[in-house]
């Protein structure tokens, strides 16, 4: 038996984007700086060479979802979040 999982990079990206819109939205995961490129607050992040990546790191999301869950899950506070730490 032979298995194709072939996927194009488009459906994969859709996929991604759709989870994490379910998880939180792509402006409150740039509401911080990134840790790994030190992409500014409202920045896209960058890969090694300077290029735009399709979406933040991971670190920048796993920052984001933490406070997140330090604010209740609102978005506005995730600043004042950011500045008490």
């Amino acid at each position: 038996m032979v298995f194709n999982f072939r996927q194009s990079s488009a459906s994969v990206v859709v996929h991604y984007l759709s989870r994490m819109k379910k998880e939180m939205s792509l402006e409150t995961v740039l509401a911080i700086p990134c840790p790994t490129c030190n992409a500014g607050p409202g920045e896209g992040c960058q890969l090694g060479g300077g290029e735009p990546r399709i979406y933040p790191h991971r670190d920048r999301r796993l920052v984001a979802k933490d406070l997140m869950t330090r604010s209740g899950g609102m978005p506005h506070m995730i600043l004042v979040n950011l500045e008490q730490t």
